[in-house]
């Protein structure tokens, strides 16, 4: 996985088997995977996709697909700036799988509905010891204007 370890892989899978699946939520069979970046103003030749979930957005009658960065920090690195450059980042490469027909003929399983990307974070902590209100902390804290995403960009 791009610069993950395979632990991580694992845990992802634990995510969408115990988790993920009560909401009936789907896991692409590609994994850990870089695809061209097709907007010169990224300034990048790629992004990733460690791992993407889709489901049937009930109210919008589309796929929903969620292009996920899984990332694993120990607690005394996990802060404010680590999450605000991994959501520009998870920004930019959401913002390009949208448009990207590499990342459409890798992941999107039926485009008869139309569809959305959407982005997700999924912040594990390897070492277990960060035992602070992630909300207070972290989320309550981000710089918005710093993050860099398009307005029409959903991030989770």
């Amino acid at each position: 996985m791009g610069g993950e370890t395979s632990a991580i892989q694992r845990v992802a899978g634990k995510i969408s088997d115990d988790i993920f699946s009560v909401f009936k939520w789907d896991r692409a069979a590609r994994a850990d995977m870089n695809w061209d970046c097709c907007q010169e103003a990224h300034s990048k030749k790629t992004h990733p996709s460690d791992v993407v979930f889709f489901y049937i957005d009930p109210y919008e009658e589309e796929m929903v697909y969620l292009n996920t960065d899984l990332k694993s920090y120990a607690e005394g690195t996990i802060g404010k700036k680590i999450v605000e450059g991994a959501l520009t980042s998870l920004a930019l490469a959401t913002e390009c799988a949208n448009v990207s027909e590499e990342w459409r003929l890798k992941y999107v399983h039926d485009d008869s509905l139309g569809y959305n990307v959407r982005g997700l974070l999924f912040l594990y902590n390897h070492d277990n010891l960060y035992d602070k209100d992630f909300y207070e902390n972290i989320t309550k804290k981000l710089d918005h204007s710093s993050i860099n995403c398009p307005p029409n960009i959903k991030l989770h």
